[in-house]
């Protein structure tokens, strides 16, 4: 999955990242992180990057950034360049138990919700599977 990013200019409100409340997002300014320029998102589960979905993180990531303001645009374009599937071995062993209980629907489900990968990606993924 390949993704382009377009927004206005970013009102600094002055919040550090761990004040980001659940829905919000992050321009990340840590010009000595490779994540300079990226934009996280908080979502229930942890953040994620919407620059590059295969970047997760469980908690409020070690980097610098000004929060978005209310009202700022970002624009997703996704294109078809292919994702790399990474689970973790845990993420694996609930893969396997799903597929195990004979339901590949929700296995595919589980792949997505997991990595953001798109249905295409996340059946091919499950269909070639072994456990």
């Amino acid at each position: 999955m390949k993704s382009t990013i377009t927004f206005a200019e970013p009102k600094p409100i002055g919040n550090p990242l761990k004040d980001v409340q659940i829905g919000e997002a992050v321009l990340i300014t840590d010009t000595d992180s490779s994540f300079d320029g990226h934009i996280l998102l908080r979502y229930y589960g942890g953040w994620t990057s919407l620059t590059d979905p295969n970047h997760t993180w469980d908690s409020t990531p070690d980097l610098v950034g000004r929060k978005l303001a209310p009202g700022t645009v970002v624009t997703l374009t996704f294109g078809s360049a292919p994702v790399a599937i990474n689970l973790e071995p845990y993420q694996k062993d609930e893969l396997a138990y799903i597929l195990r209980g004979g339901n590949k629907i929700n296995a595919i489900k589980y792949v997505r919700q997991v990595t953001l990968a798109g249905l295409r990606e996340a059946k091919e993924y499950v269909d070639n599977f072994v456990y």
